[in-house]
């Protein structure tokens, strides 16, 4: 089960915060991910990608949420790409910055194999973000492929083919955006605790008909 988030924490009003504080162009499509830049999260798969993304549609931007030892070597990538006037490293934002990042970008992306649950999923759903999202444990739970995000294999070509597609939808992006808001429900708090009471019911009301294990009454 998901630990569950606080979805109303990550829906705002304000949809230019990222165009205002780092002096995005007006016109531009923002991709966001967010998590510490360490290895494990993959973002080196995720600046290759942007950078056949850009060349095709080059009002974009990407933005990078987070600090971590892999800043300098991201960074380098970037202008080894030629790509890094078009990538934005903000450094640790404060949760109320992060929700107003996630309600000022237009997709978001993400790479990592190695997580348990990719809450950072949830949150971008929260705010109506559609994902496109490297398959693999823990991601697979968060995106409904084709519903509400794209999940791809590990491959260059196929991930910013899937980007380039919502970019170039409007319609396609509109209904996967309205889905990923629907269905952070499904991921919010509330709901996940509920779920998780459900359970401990369950296994109340099993022991409760065996005798061996009788336990009682919850009171």
């Amino acid at each position: 089960m998901p630990t569950g988030i606080n979805i109303d924490s990550f829906r705002t009003k304000e949809k230019r915060w990222l165009y205002k504080k780092f002096n995005i162009g007006p016109t531009e499509k923002i991709l966001i991910s967010v998590g510490r830049l360490g290895k494990e999260k993959n973002f080196s798969f995720i600046l290759k990608s942007f950078s056949q993304i850009n060349l095709e549609y080059p009002q974009t931007t990407l933005v990078l949420v987070g600090s971590g030892p892999e800043k300098e070597a991201l960074v380098n990538s970037a202008k080894e790409l030629g790509i890094l006037n078009k990538v934005i490293f903000t450094g640790t934002l404060s949760k109320e910055e992060i929700a107003k990042a996630y309600n000022s970008a237009h997709i978001f992306v993400f790479a990592s194999v190695t997580e348990t649950q990719g809450l950072v999923v949830g949150e971008a759903k929260a705010a109506g973000l559609p994902t496109v999202a490297v398959k693999a444990f823990g991601i697979s739970e968060m995106v409904v492929d084709n519903v509400d995000g794209f999940l791809t294999g590990l491959d260059i070509s196929e991930f910013a083919g899937k980007v380039k597609l919502l970019l170039h939808d409007e319609d396609l992006w509109s209904i996967m955006s309205q889905n990923a808001f629907n269905n952070a429900e499904y991921i919010s708090s509330t709901r996940c605790a509920q779920q998780l009471l459900n359970h401990y019911y369950n296994v109340i009301e099993k022991c409760n008909n065996n005798k061996k294990y009788k336990i009682g009454k919850l009171s």
